[in-house]
């Protein structure tokens, strides 16, 4: 039930931007904003009542801008059950650019939205950002009790990294390989007042009977009311129809780039660990135990040679879809690059280890 509804949920904010007219005047910025804020009240009182919270939500905006619409919402509140506030988010802004100024009435499907989309936009953006998201000074306060390390350097340190604001993004680029395959990457991106710098990337592919399947779920997409919704009367095996969807993606890669000035205070640990996995390399008998410990040491030096660290890491995976991936297993990932270093011959060895640990704790 949970899954459903949060599917369509997330199909809504991608495709929420869609009228039936044939230029982005104001009346469509105010059919976006009414269907727009409906959708996520409903959303955040089942928040509410499931996490007994409180919210404080004020209405999006919006506007358009060339082919973008754009809203905002300001100064969202976060209260536990006994009042206290917990965080607030100076704003929560979303953009894109899919806008169906088809003539199809009523309910369509997710496919024939998408096909229709492609045939006036080479790409498909949607971006929501959470801007300034900081825990409440009383929230601070609480975490100020908590003696984290022994050395008050380091303490006031995470103090600091725990007040400042944060503000996160959620970008979705999706493209047209083919008429059957697209191109879907996700970008998420943590910022901290120049301390925490943290880019996730994930590039996927999948086939046009994805979208068939959420068809057969029972999604829809309305063009009179701009929103997806989920068709009552279906009765499809949502176990069954996830593991189609899973036969119709491919993972292509991740990255992740990230950095955080750490202002110098970890070298002591730093170099406790660099001497311990030195001496671990040193005492090892076996070659791939020897390996590993290599190269971990010369990438923790790599990451760790600044008092701003940086840690990359690229996986490349093999041309299957994700339900070949409980057989394949490790043999799924191509290649593991970690701060240049490749990781990739390491892979099984890390994972035969595990596996024997586990039976040996089992057994």
């Amino acid at each position: 039930m949970y899954m459903k509804k949060y599917i369509v949920l997330f199909l809504s904010v991608i495709f929420f931007f869609a009228c039936n007219d044939n230029s982005l005047d104001k009346n469509i910025a105010k059919k976006y904003k009414n269907n727009l804020n409906s959708q996520i009240q409903d959303t955040l009182k089942d928040m509410q009542e499931e996490f007994e919270i409180k919210i404080e939500f004020h209405d999006f905006q919006c506007q358009s801008n060339d082919n973008f619409v754009k809203c905002t919402s300001p100064n969202l509140e976060i209260f536990s059950k006994n009042n206290k506030k917990l965080l607030k988010i100076k704003s929560i802004e979303l953009s894109s650019n899919e806008v169906y100024t088809g003539d199809k009435k009523g309910l369509i499907s997710i496919k024939d939205l998408q096909e229709f989309l492609f045939s006036k936009n080479k790409q498909l953006q949607s971006k929501i950002t959470f801007k300034d998201l900081k825990l409440s000074n009383e929230m601070i306060d609480e975490i100020k009790k908590i003696p984290l390390n022994k050395n008050p350097k380091i303490n006031n340190y995470l103090y600091e990294l725990a007040a400042n604001p944060y503000t996160i993004s959620f970008e979705n680029l999706n493209s047209e390989k083919d008429n059957s395959h697209y191109n879907d990457i996700l970008n998420i991106s943590i910022q901290n007042n120049n301390k925490l710098d943290f880019n996730l990337n994930l590039n996927i592919a999948y086939k046009s009977k994805l979208l068939d399947i959420l068809d057969s779920i029972g999604l829809k997409y309305n063009t009179d009311s701009l929103s997806t919704e989920e068709i009552s009367d279906n009765n499809t095996d949502l176990n069954f129809a996830f593991s189609q969807i899973q036969e119709n993606i491919i993972i292509q890669n991740i990255k992740l780039a990230s950095s955080l000035d750490t202002k110098g205070v970890f070298e002591n640990y730093i170099e406790v660990a660099k001497s311990m996995l030195n001496l671990s390399k040193e005492q090892s008998q076996k070659e791939d135990q020897v390996l590993i410990f290599d190269k971990t040491l010369k990438t923790f030096e790599k990451i760790t040679q600044n008092p701003i660290y940086k840690l990359d890491i690229e996986m490349f995976f093999k041309n299957i879809s994700l339900d070949a991936y409980s057989q394949e297993k490790e043999k799924a990932i191509e290649k593991l690059t970690i701060n240049g270093e490749d990781f990739t011959e390491i892979i099984p060895i890390i994972s035969n280890a595990i596996l024997n640990n586990l039976l040996y704790d089992f057994y």
